[in-house]
C-alpha cells in the first residue's frame, strides 16, 4: 500500500482520541510536489498511549516523546507534541516536555518545516509562516536564528542544504547568522557532518552549496587545506555542476575531491577519514581518483593491462571524472574515446573462464608459496593478451617458463654453493 495511505491510516486511529497530523518535511514536499522521503507523524497522544494503539511499538526515543511503530510492515515515527527545555551541546535538549501543537511548531528549526497537515480534513496547520516562505521559496528559522543555530549547530549546514536542494534563497537574518556562527560547526560530530554534507553532494544544486559553504568559512573550517586555491575550488564547483545529479555517494564524492586529490593526495586521504567513511566507500573514492588520473596513460598500455583496467567494477565512475577533467582543463579525449572504444570492442573478454588453478600448479609440482599467485596471474595475462585459450596450452606454458625457470635457478643456487 501506498505510504502516504498508511500514514494517513495512522493519523486517522489516533485522531479517533487525540489530535495527530502529518508534520514537516512530507507536508513542505508534498506542497512543493515533490515525493516525500518518509511520514512523519506528531500528535497529543504520549508515548504509552501511542503503545496501547498500536501494541508494536519500537522505544527508540522515549526520552524525547518518540515511538516508532511498525504498520503493515512499514516502520513510522510518532512524536508527542513537545517543548524543548535548554539545549547544552549543541545538539539536543537536556528535557522536554509535553505541550501543545503550537509549541511543538514553534520549537523546529525553519518555517518550511514546522507545518502540519491534518490528511482527514486535508487542511494545512501553519503556526509559523511557512506557506508563505514555500511560495516565496525563502529558507528562514522559526523564531531568532541565533537562537535556532545554538540549539543544534548542524542547522548551519541544514539551511544551507535547503536553500541548495530546494533552489530557495536564505532569508538576510538566516544567512548573517550562519556566517556569523560559522565556527560551531566543529563542534559537530563527523558522522553527523558527513550525512548531512552527502545529502548536499546528492541534492539538486551541489555546486550552490559549495560557493555557500565558501562564502560562510563553513567550507574551510570542515576541510581545511583541503582546496589550494581558488583555480582548484572553482575547478571542484565545475565538475560538481557538471555531473550533477549525482546518485551514488562514492561518485559524488570523488567529483568533490577530484581535483584536490591532484594537488594534495595526503589531504585527501585524510578528508575521507575525517569524514569516517565506510572503508568500502573510501577504498572506492580513493580507486576512483587514483584510477582517474592513470586514464592519461591508457594508449601506452598493453591489452592485458588495458582489459584488466577496464574491468574495474567503478571504471564507469572513473571515465566520468576523467571526461569531466579533460572538458574542464581542456584536454584531448582521446584516451576517454578510446577507453569507450575498447569498453565496446572486449565487453566479453575482460573476464577469461580460468583454465588453470592451485591444485592444477601443485599437481605439476610447483612448489607451493607466493610462486602461485604469480603463475595464475601471468597465465590469466597470456589469456587476456589471447595466447592462451585451455588446461592444455596453459600446462603447457607453466612447464616451459616457469617450471624450467625454477630448474634454472636451483641449478645456478647448487653450483654457487659448492
Amino acid at each position: 500500500m501506498d505510504e502516504f495511505l498508511l500514514a494517513t491510516e495512522i493519523v486517522s486511529r489516533l485522531q479517533k482520541k487525540f489530535t495527530a497530523y502529518l508534520c514537516g518535511g512530507c507536508v513542505r514536499d508534498q506542497l512543493l510536489s515533490r515525493t516525500p522521503n518518509d511520514y512523519d507523524i506528531v500528535t497529543s497522544a504520549q508515548p504509552n498511549e501511542i503503545k496501547e494503539i498500536f501494541h508494536v511499538a519500537i522505544e527508540v526515543g522515549m526520552k524525547f516523546g518518540i515511538v516508532c511503530i511498525k504498520y503493515k510492515g512499514k516502520i513510522f515515527e510518532i512524536a508527542t507534541f513537545r517543548k524543548d527545555g535548554n539545549y547544552v551541546d549543541g545538539r539536543r535538549p537536556e528535557s522536554i516536555e509535553f505541550s501543545d501543537e503550537k509549541e511543538d511548531a514553534k520549537r523546529r528549526d525553519f518555517t518550511i518545516n514546522g507545518l502540519f497537515f491534518d490528511p482527514t480534513s486535508k487542511k494545512i496547520i501553519d503556526y509559523v509562516g511557512g506557506e508563505y516562505d514555500i511560495r516565496n521559496k525563502v529558507i528562514r528559522t522559526i523564531g531568532k536564528p541565533q537562537n535556532r543555530f545554538e540549539e543544534d549547530h548542524l542547522r548551519l549546514l541544514r539551511a544551507i542544504r535547503f536553500a541548495t536542494q530546494l533552489d530557495f534563497t536564505l532569508d538576510k537574518e538566516t544567512w548573517a547568522a550562519v556566517v556569523a556562527m560559522a565556527d560551531s560547526i566543529k563542534t559537530v560530530a563527523k558522522e553527523r557532518i558527513r550525512e548531512e554534507f552527502f545529502k548536499m553532494l546528492m541534492g539538486k544544486n551541489p555546486q550552490q552549496a559549495l560557493i555557500l559553504m565558501k562564502k560562510s568559512s563553513i567550507l574551510y573550517i570542515l576541510f581545511p587545506k583541503l582546496f589550494c586555491n581558488d583555480e582548484t575550488f572553482d575547478k571542484t564547483v565545475k565538475i560538481l555542476n557538471q555531473l550533477r545529479p549525482f546518485t551514488e555517494e562514492a561518485l559524488a564524492l570523488s567529483a568533490f575531491l577530484s581535483f584536490s586529490y591532484i594537488e594534495n593526495k595526503k589531504q585527501t586521504i585524510y578528508i575521507c577519514e575525517t569524514l569516517k567513511l565506510a572503508n568500502k566507500t573510501q577504498k572506492r573514492v580513493l580507486q576512483t581518483l587514483a584510477s582517474s588520473e592513470d586514464c592519461a596513460s591508457l594508449l601506452d598500455l598493453n591489452i592485458a593491462s588495458l582489459k584488466r583496467f577496464l574491468r574495474q567494477s567503478n571504471i564507469s565512475d572513473i571515465l566520468k571524472i576523467h571526461y569531466a577533467n579533460c572538458c574542464i582543463n581542456n584536454l584531448s579525449k582521446e584516451n576517454y574515446n578510446f577507453a569507450q572504444q575498447s569498453l565496446q570492442k572486449y565487453s566479453d573478454d575482460l573476464f577469461p573462464t580460468k583454465v588453470i588453478n592451485g591444485n592444477d600448479l601443485k599437481e605439476m609440482g610447483v612448489p607451493p608459496g607466493p610462486l602461485y599467485k604469480k603463475i595464475l596471474y601471468d597465465v590469466e595475462d597470456q589469456q587476456l593478451l589471447g595466447n592462451i585459450h585451455s588446461y592444455k596450452q596453459a600446462t603447457y606454458y607453466v612447464r616451459d617458463k616457469w617450471l624450467q625457470r625454477e630448474r634454472i635457478e636451483i641449478e645456478k643456487f647448487e653450483k654457487e654453493k659448492f
